[in-house]
């Protein structure tokens, strides 16, 4: 994104090289080629980034070069994911236009009843695909422990592994599928590539999953902003607009008072 917006990429190039890409690990998402403005306002940001961090100290180059390995093969596998996951979205969409069905309704039903040769009303798999809609949202509303052994948070403090300096503003959730306010602290459940293309302008990054090898970490280090992740039952103890203090060296995330 930053290259596209320096003029060394096209944007044609960029949507090839992403575009496959999606705000999570589910075909029912639509691809970031599927929703163009995504992109093209990741890319306004980037134009926004302070100019890249000086060159790796001679001493550090090796260990570097070999970073840039691990992180190179981990996109590139995510990458190999998603475009697997769009081939698969794209039969699905296929299935569902064959079989008459509203957009969409077809990532709702039994891949078995897609493919039979029964005969499927476009009202009745209306109906069950709603169904299960339905029955997604509320488990999505369900409270998951992150392990079995957790407790609840009773301590304001929240407490993670960080890396990066101190920031103060208020808290925006996210899913991956909105972008994220400027200035804001950015909570996610936790932090995945597609959100490269959401966080430029943000203050932090704060995850309950993670730790500082993960996406979170590295896409906070090339933003230049503070990070903390694995900060257990965080996504639920705060609210948008509450303003929280992230520091990232010593790991914390504290709640804080708003400007006046």
């Amino acid at each position: 994104m930053a290259a596209c917006a320096r003029g060394e990429l096209t944007r044609a190039a960029l949507v090839a090289r992403i575009g496959d890409a999606a705000p999570g690990w589910d075909v029912a998402l639509p691809t970031f080629a599927e929703t163009p403005a995504v992109i093209d306002l990741a890319v306004l940001r980037a134009s926004a980034r302070p100019p890249p961090p000086p060159p790796v100290p001679a001493d550090l180059a090796e260990p570097a070069a070999i970073a840039r390995i691990a992180v190179d093969a981990s996109e590139r596998d995510d990458l190999l994911y998603w475009q697997a996951q769009a081939v698969v979205r794209r039969a699905l969409q296929a299935l569902g236009r064959a079989r008459g069905l509203a957009p969409d309704d077809e990532f709702w039903l039994p891949l078995e009843r897609l493919l039979d040769d029964t005969p499927l009303s476009p009202a009745t798999a209306h109906g069950h695909a709603g169904a299960a809609r339905a029955a997604a949202i509320r488990a999505g509303a369900w409270a998951w422990p992150v392990t079995l052994d957790d407790a609840p948070a009773t301590d304001p403090q929240f407490v993670g592994a960080g890396v990066g300096g101190v920031a103060t503003g208020p808290v925006h959730h996210t899913d991956g599928t909105s972008a994220v306010p400027p200035g804001a602290v950015v909570v996610a459940r936790a932090v995945t590539p597609a959100l490269a293309l959401l966080l430029d302008g943000a203050a932090a990054i704060v995850s309950e999953h993670g730790t500082p090898l993960d996406h979170g970490a590295a896409m906070a280090r090339e933003l230049g902003i503070p990070c903390v992740v694995g900060c257990a039952g965080i996504y639920d103890a705060v609210v948008d607009g509450q303003w929280l203090t992230v520091a990232g060296d010593a790991g914390t995330v504290v709640p804080a008072g708003s400007p006046p």
